[in-house]
This record gives structure tokens, sequence and C-alpha cells, in this order.
């Protein structure tokens, strides 16, 4: 918010005879001399402002508060793709159902009704099923390479979920840095697991901006290891979402409207949401292989 301040007025002072040019001379001398100090002094950097350890530890209380307040959730969304790796720009409709603590499925279909891709994931492993290719792939997570045209909407597609879902602070043992930026905060991300830099110190793996007004996350940045920016989703238009629990503690607001872009291969997904339910009953059923 900015502060309005109040400037004083000065006016020349009258002078009487017989000292007035006197005066006058004596008062412009020293006018001078106050306005040169003035003009002398430089004016503040524009830089990031620390903050201080003991509001940054309560950013990232008040983020895990609203994380941990959603124990599962059922979203309609319309994607956009478009990149490189996709022949045309087009949309995709689709359904995302998560329950905490790490368990998603994401299904998108043809505009004909039909399924375009299932997957499902559970923990660090993953199922994805192209029923169109008659093709099933299995494996970890992190060896979703986003080359293809199907894996790098699916990767996109979960970074994007990880933002509507709070899931950006990093790991426990991740060394992690708090600044001002404007009128919102940043928390940079050091990844200890990637090795350190040539200062001996954790490698800057993401950055994460908070709006300062609401601490809602609209903005993630993800670098590589030479610094480089490789992965990048906004986030905007949040309202509060409906809460299908029986009794509701908290409000949950939310994203309805979620970019990823990834720089690396060109291509990038935005998601539009329809409908958001947090904290809704879901079969088991749809987080089982059988079911695809």
């Amino acid at each position: 918010m900015s502060l309005s301040r109040l400037w004083s007025v000065y006016r020349f002072p009258r002078c009487y005879p017989p000292f007035s040019l006197f005066k006058t001379v004596v008062w412009f001398f020293f006018l001078g001399i106050l306005l040169g100090n003035v003009g002398c002094v430089a004016p503040p950097a524009v830089t990031d402002s620390p903050i201080r350890k003991t509001t940054g530890n309560q950013l990232l209380e008040k983020l895990d508060q609203k994380e941990q307040a959603i124990t599962s959730l059922k979203a309609l969304f319309r994607a956009n793709l478009q990149g490189e790796g996709f022949p045309l720009s087009y949309r995709v409709d689709g359904v995302f159902l998560y329950k905490r603590p790490h368990t998603i499925r994401l299904k998108g279909f043809t505009r004909f009704g039909g399924i375009l891709f299932n997957f499902l994931l559970n923990g660090d492993r993953y199922r994805l099923v192209l029923p169109n290719e008659k093709q099933v792939f299995v494996g970890d997570v992190g060896d979703l390479h986003p080359s293809n045209a199907v894996n790098l909407p699916v990767q996109l597609s979960l970074r994007a979920m990880e933002v509507v879902l709070g899931k950006v602070r990093g790991a426990p043992e991740d060394s992690v840095t708090f600044v001002e930026d404007g009128d919102r905060y940043r928390f940079d991300v050091h990844e200890v697991s990637q090795g350190q830099n040539l200062h001996g110190l954790p490698l800057l793996t993401k950055r994460v901006w908070v709006d300062g007004q609401h601490l809602q996350v609209n903005q993630v940045e993800y670098l590589s290891v030479q610094g480089e920016k490789t992965l990048a989703i906004h986030a905007k238009d949040f309202r509060r979402v409906k809460d299908a629990s029986p009794i509701e503690h908290t409000t949950i607001v939310l994203p309805y409207q979620v970019q990823a872009e990834n720089f690396l291969e060109q291509g990038s997904v935005a998601l539009e949401f329809q409908e958001i339910v947090a904290n809704v009953q879901l079969d088991p059923k749809e987080f089982a292989l059988t079911s695809f």
C-alpha cells in the first residue's frame, strides 16, 4: 500500500528595511546549501529486502495450513495446449482427482467424449494409459520425460496442480530464504539433493511468489543447475471453492486459471477450471488400477 506524504510549503520571509537585502542574500545562501546537500544524497537502491526469519516461518506455516486444509479434491477443467511438441494447438477437457497425501488421477477427454489419456500417480509411481494407441506406461514419476505430445501436457498439468494444491514448499531438508519483492513475498528453495554451487551452498532450484495481501501462491519458477529458468507457473482468478466437509474449518480459496510453460520443450498448458470441490468423498475405486 502506498504511503501518502505531506510536504510542507515554505515561503520567502518578508524583508523589512534597512536589512531586507542582507536578509534575502543570507536566506538564499543557506537555502542553496540545504538544496545542495539534498541533491548529493544518492537515492536508495531498489533491491529485494530480506524478511525477518519469524515472518518467513509464519509465511510457511500459513501456506502449510492452506495445503493441509484440503484432504481431497475434484475438479473439472479445460486445458489449452500450445507448443512445438503438439501438431496443432487444441483443447482438452479433463477431470482431476486428488487424495492426500500423494494420490492423483488425471483424465483427459477428446471433444467427442472419448478418453485421450488416463493417468494415475500414487506417491512416486505412475501409470499412464493411452487407449487410442493401446499403450500403457508404468514407472517412476521422475522418469516421465516431457519429450512427447502426451508426457508434456501431463507433466505441465501436474506442476500446475501442485500450485493449486499449495504443494510448493519443497523437502524439509531444503534450505529456504525469504525476501520482499514489491507487493509480494518470495521464497527461494535451495534443494540439498541437487548438490552445491561454487560457494558450497545448496543449489537454487525453485522460486515461489506469494501475494502479500491474501497469501496466495501466484507464481512459481523452476531453475536448472546452471540457474536458467526451465519451467514457470502463473496462477490467477482466485475464488472461494465449495467445501464438502461436514465441518468447514476454514475458507478455501484456489485459482481458477493456471498456466504452466516449459521453456526447454517450448510447450505450455493453460488450465481453466469450471468447477472445484474440496474435501469431497471419493470412491477408492477411482484410484485403483483396475478402474483403468
